[in-house]
Order: C-alpha cells, then sequence, then structure tokens
C-alpha cells in the first residue's frame, strides 16, 4: 500500500452489520515523494522487458520461481464491476466487491484508500489486515516508496510497482525484503479512483507465489477505474443526502451543530450555527477556529472521530470555551453511527455547541397540557422558571404572596416536584 503515517482504529460498514472493517487514519500530512525515486513513462509496464527480470515469469532476482499473473476471466471481471456498482448504494457490498476483485485478478488482498485530503482512510479486505498493522505498527511506512507513484497514477489512472521503483533494487530494499517477502506479498498495483474532487487509491497486492502484474493484465484491470469512481461517486452524493437530511432535521430543532468530515473539517453547519460565526469563533479553511484553546478542541475532535482512546480519556469530554464578559461555550464532538456513517460519507461526526449565555427554550403549553395545569398556576411557573423569588413573582403577576404560594404549592404536587429548582428543571425538559 502507498505509504501514509497511520492511526488504527475500526469501523463498521453502514448499512451492514454482517461486515466489519478495519479502518486506518493519518492526521499528519503526506510525505514529499523521494527525490531519488524513479518516474518512468506514462505507460503501462512490462516486467518481462526490465533487465534484471526473467523474461517468462516476470520475477525478482533472488525470489523463489513465480508462477505467472493470473489469467483474468472476463466474465468474472464484470461480476467485479457489478459488485462495485451494487456497493453504491449498499456500503455493506464493498468488501465483497474488493475480495472479488483480487480474487480475479490473481492479487492476496485489495483495499481502497484516501491518497489526499482524507487522511488516508483504508478500507481493506481481510486478508491485508495484519499487513497493514505491522506497517503502522513496525514503522514500515516511513519506508514505502509506493507513493512515488501517484503522480503517475494521476496521469494515467493506474501504477505498478516498476513505475517509480528500479526493479533491480527492489529485492535489496528492506521495505521489500524484510516486511513484505517475510508475510507472503511481493508486487503491487494501483488504481485511480476519484470521486468528485477527492482522489482515492484501488491497491491490489499480489503474494509472493505471483507474478508481477503484466501488461496484459494492466489492461484488463485498467478498465475498472472508471467504474469503481462512478460506483463511489454515487455512493458519496447519497452520502450527502442522508448529511442534509441530518442537517435539516437539526435545524428544526434550531440546534448549533457543525458536521465534520475524517480530518475534522466543517463539511455542513445549522442555520443557528452560522449566526454564532464571528461572535466568539470563526471557520477557516474548513476548520473550526477558537481565540483560544484550539489544541484541546482538535484534540477531542480527534478523540470523537477515531475512538482509538479509551472511553473515559479525558479527550473525548466536551470541551468548555471561557468567553471574557461572558458564559461559556460547550463543544461536544459525537461520532456519526449506522447509515450515517459510510465508507465514502462525508461527515464523520457531528459538533454540537451549547451557549451558556442563550436563555433555555422550554415548551410551557406542552408542560401545561401534561400536568393539567390551570392558566394561574401556568403564570406562576412561568415566573418561576424566570428565576423570580416567590415575593418577586406575585408582585410581577399583580397577585398577593399567599396567592402565589398556593399556587405554587399546586404546582410542586401536580408535577412531583419539591422545589423551585426542581420545578424548572422539569419545565426545561419539554424543550421546544
Amino acid at each position: 500500500m502507498p505509504g501514509f503515517p497511520f492511526r488504527i482504529c475500526c469501523i463498521s460498514i453502514a448499512g451492514c452489520a454482517s461486515h466489519t472493517s478495519a479502518c486506518w487514519s493519518s492526521c499528519a500530512s503526506h510525505r514529499e515523494a523521494d527525490s531519488t525515486a524513479k518516474h518512468f513513462p506514462d505507460r503501462l509496464h512490462d516486467v518481462s522487458t526490465d533487465a534484471g527480470f526473467g523474461a517468462s515469469s516476470g520475477i525478482w532476482p533472488g525470489v523463489l520461481p513465480a508462477r505467472p499473473g493470473a489469467t483474468m476471466d472476463d466474465e468474472a471481471l464484470l461480476r467485479a464491476e457489478t459488485l462495485f456498482l451494487d456497493a453504491a448504494t449498499d456500503p455493506g457490498a464493498w468488501q465483497a466487491a474488493l475480495d472479488m476483485v483480487a480474487q480475479v485478478t490473481g492479487s492476496k488482498g485489495a483495499a481502497i484508500l484516501s491518497v489526499e485530503g482524507h487522511g488516508p482512510v483504508i478500507l481493506p479486505t481481510e486478508s491485508v489486515g495484519e499487513l497493514a498493522e505491522r506497517y503502522v505498527r513496525e514503522g514500515w511506512y516511513q519506508r514505502d516508496f509506493r507513493y512515488a507513484g501517484i503522480p503517475q497514477m494521476k496521469r494515467t489512472g493506474f501504477m505498478v510497482d516498476q513505475d517509480f521503483v528500479d526493479p533491480e533494487l527492489m529485492p535489496r530494499m528492506d521495505y521489500y525484503a524484510d516486511f513484505l517477502r517475510p508475510m507472503g506479498f511481493g508486487w503491487f498495483a494501483g488504481l485511480r479512483v476519484t470521486t468528485g474532487e477527492d482522489l482515492w487509491c484501488l491497491t491490489l497486492q499480489r503474494g509472493i507465489d505471483r507474478g508481477a502484474y503484466l501488461r496484459e493484465e494492466q489492461l484488463r484491470i485498467a478498465r475498472l477505474g472508471d467504474v469503481v469512481s462512478r460506483a463511489a461517486t454515487l455512493a458519496r452524493r447519497l452520502a450527502f443526502n442522508r448529511l442534509e437530511g441530518s442537517v435539516d432535521a437539526a435545524d428544526a430543532l434550531e440546534g448549533i451543530c457543525f458536521f465534520v468530515d475524517w480530518l475534522g473539517r466543517v463539511v455542513r453547519m445549522t442555520r443557528a450555527a452560522e449566526r454564532l460565526l464571528g461572535q466568539d469563533f470563526q471557520v477557516t479553511r474548513g476548520r473550526i477556529r477558537l481565540a483560544h484553546g484550539n489544541e484541546v478542541l482538535e484534540r477531542h475532535l480527534a478523540a470523537s472521530i477515531w475512538p482509538d482512546l479509551a472511553p473515559d480519556s479525558a479527550a473525548l469530554r466536551p470541551v468548555v470555551v471561557a468567553r471574557p464578559g461572558k458564559k461559556p461555550l460547550v463543544f461536544h464532538a459525537i461520532r456519526l453511527r449506522g447509515q450515517a456513517l459510510g465508507f465514502f460519507s462525508p461527515a464523520c461526526a457531528m459538533v454540537t455547541v451549547r451557549d451558556l449565555e442563550a436563555v433555555p427554550r422550554y415548551d410551557l403549553e406542552t408542560f401545561g397540557r401534561h400536568y393539567d395545569l390551570t392558566r394561574a398556576e401556568m403564570r406562576v411557573a412561568r415566573a418561576l422558571v424566570e428565576r423570580y423569588g416567590l415575593v418577586d413573582a406575585a408582585a410581577a403577576l399583580g397577585i398577593s404572596y399567599e396567592t402565589a404560594r398556593t399556587h405554587a404549592k399546586m404546582l410542586y404536587a401536580k408535577t412531583a416536584t419539591t422545589n423551585q429548582v426542581e420545578l424548572a428543571d422539569l419545565i426545561f425538559r419539554f424543550g421546544s
């Protein structure tokens, strides 16, 4: 797999309880391609023409003889294409499609990973799961030259090992000799997948018992790029539609909410959130920016988006942001679940903001109907909930203290409360 610094966590593929995937994410920027890496001409690469390779088999020097690449069945490739298109509307089908494409291309495993702007995020087949864990745990991502082929993949839609590493050097490189080969992996191919402006890579990883991806195989595999891109783009559009529904629901409740992607960038916000911008915080280049406390909020977002921290981690707790001369704001990030969290979903978490300066909203009419209150009792309840004492409430309503006291006793009896604080708390639970 192309090399990026990862953090490990697990996600469930939305909409299909029987499919679970491992997902790796990075919060760091992509490294620059090594200046010594060789970039070959924009062409499909046939290893049988390279020096140092057996012309008939296309194997690495010093590696046990490998069988040639699998003979690909056009009908099987068509079935893989169909599975990818099915996955556009069924998030649980992505892994089945990846398993199928790995099988028909003679690969040991496959994965889809983001290349730009997502971290990356990776959806692998089970067969490459251990490889990816070691890739992170043992720091092999720091020595992976494969991502140097991304410029080639951007231009042509396809890349193989030979496009960015000298074939004669491959068997002597630590990455291949000490990492891939002992785990039974060898040749790699990457296929460009796009969803709008976002770039992804469908990676194929062959076992050591298979030869390289030869020219004829590359031609057959390359045709999958448009199909997977269409499926991924449709999946993302459907995910956006679901997201818009969530935003509309939050708007109806007049909630202050931001919806963020895997890197904590804002992709949607409610109208109430828009109104709050500029007063105490901003959204700059897609990120929530506070006057103070940005690092704490960033840690909170990361902990909520990637639940690889302990549940009692301090980073998971809501972030309280102090404001001079005002009551604070409280930020709380909640990771989306179920259908709201597909692999290509534009948002993976919702950030709610409570403005403690705002007057709490409540539905006194519904409260009154539920407890069968009289109009007089409701007027006293409103006065009490607005933090009047009983004497002040009586004066504000133009009634005697004894009358106000009688209504208060009836309120407490009907609502099973014992004092003004309990009564106010109960009323606020009837928020509109």
